[in-house]
């Protein structure tokens, strides 16, 4: 009976100090430094020429190419900006591989298709070339103010309604008019639209005609296109330089 007592008591003693050794042994394993004796050991030695392959091989080339000078691909960069920003606005961030990716290349192609389709349809509805294969005829509807004021007007009753509304800059506008139409009529002058008062006075042959007309063209151009507000004294002074070229025109309708 004692014996067991002494051998129970030795046991239990001897638990806790067995396994404090393990854990020691343990962490004596875990602390072991292993020391490389691998010796002559030497450097790699890169090769400078695989170096220099590399830079000219574009497969290694990962750098993006900016150049400030192409102007195309600027604005191709722009609008691609632009388009990417217009959908994230719609649908937040948008993951590579998704279905807005998908949509956004369709809708992409269907925008340009529009924009052609317009520009076609704009094409066709002004239609430059019409007037190669048919004859010459200007529709009343596209005529200028100009033009119809000058085929259609009675130019004299429309200075006189000018003058008694004391919009003088218009009347100037109206006697401007008026000595273009009597140019035309006795044809000093092969009127068209697009023309400017320049060129109109450089086909006036006779030379006191076309300097008057320098005169009234300067206070044309200085009175309407300079939105020049006239008092009753200015424009009876410009009213006499109009008046002298109609005179002109008069006599010279009898040479």
């Amino acid at each position: 009976m004692k014996l067991r007592l002494i051998f129970l008591l030795f046991f239990l003693i001897n638990i806790p100090f067995a396994s404090a050794q393990e854990e020691n042994q343990e962490s004596a394993k875990k602390q072991v430094i292993k020391i490389d004796e691998n010796k002559n050991l030497q450097p790699v030695k890169l090769n400078p020429q695989q170096f220099e392959n590399f830079k000219k091989d574009k497969d290694f080339d990962y750098s993006r190419q900016y150049n400030p000078e192409n102007w195309w691909e600027a604005f191709k960069d722009w609008l691609r900006h632009l388009w990417v920003s217009f959908w994230e606005k719609i649908f937040g961030e948008i993951q590579p591989g998704s279905w807005i990716v998908s949509f956004m290349q369709i809708m992409k192609y269907v925008l340009i298709a529009v924009v052609l389709g317009f520009i076609a349809w704009l094409f066709i509805r002004l239609n430059p070339g019409k007037s190669m294969v048919k004859p010459s005829r200007l529709p009343e509807v596209l005529l200028s103010e100009e033009e119809k004021v000058m085929n259609s007007q009675n130019i004299s009753k429309l200075i006189e309604q000018a003058q008694t509304e004391q919009n003088y800059r218009l009347a100037i506008r109206y006697y401007y008019l008026w000595i273009l139409k009597l140019l035309r009529d006795h044809n000093l002058i092969d009127y068209q639209y697009q023309k400017t008062n320049r060129e109109y006075q450089q086909e006036i042959s006779q030379s006191s005609l076309a300097s008057q007309f320098g005169v009234i063209t300067r206070l044309y151009d200085f009175i309407w296109y300079g939105d020049f507000k006239l008092n009753n004294r200015q424009y009876e002074s410009a009213k006499k330089e109009f008046e002298e070229i109609q005179q002109q025109l008069k006599a010279f309708s009898h040479v």
